[in-house]
């Protein structure tokens, strides 16, 4: 039958994650790919190739869309993206051409990894996402240092959590398994 609600599409999704995965060629190692999934380590399967089968069904939600586009969203000014948090004066301006003051070059969207953290850092800050019950959870050492100077000297909102852990310790919050297979 066709055209009907099934029980699955009416489903209320109790958890949904954006997340930012770093390439493994070597070449692009710094770079970043933001996404969003209800099951982050089934996804994961999928991006390395464990699993054949790719999403159903993909919709960028606001706060994934402005991740991945922040140079394009009204939440980080049109000319300009504030990649350092707590109203540093240091930011990236587009500017003119050389000979047109007139013609601007176009902003491209941010590719490296330390630049998506600081940009996630910053979402997390501003008034769409400040007041939502959001949990940072950072699986690479290196970029919890990253997150925490980041956050050294700036307000701090209340509903806002950052964790370090392991994929596997952050299964129990989508699925009923630990290893996180489950659907």
């Amino acid at each position: 039958m066709s055209g009907g609600n099934s029980a699955d599409s009416d489903k209320l999704v109790q958890f949904y994650c954006c997340y930012l995965l770093a390439s493994t060629v070597p070449r692009y190692k710094t770079h970043g790919y933001v996404g969003s999934t209800p099951n982050p380590i089934k996804r994961l399967r999928q991006h390395n190739g464990d699993l054949t089968q790719g999403a159903k069904k993909t919709t960028a939600l606001q706060f994934e869309w402005v991740w991945q586009h922040p140079e394009r969203s009204r939440h980080f000014g049109k000319h300009r993206l504030a990649y350092l948090s707590c109203g540093a004066s240091s930011r990236s301006t587009v500017k003119p051409l050389s000979g047109s003051p007139k013609k601007f070059r176009r902003v491209v969207a941010p590719i490296l990894v330390k630049d998506k953290v600081r940009i996630v850092n910053e979402m997390v800050r501003r008034p769409p996402w400040a007041r939502w019950p959001l949990s940072v959870y950072i699986i690479e050492p290196g970029l919890v240092q990253q997150w925490t100077e980041l956050e050294r000297g700036c307000q701090r909102y209340q509903g806002i959590t950052m964790k370090s852990g392991t994929l596997e310790e952050l299964a129990p919050m989508f699925t009923g398994r630990k290893n996180g297979r489950g659907e």
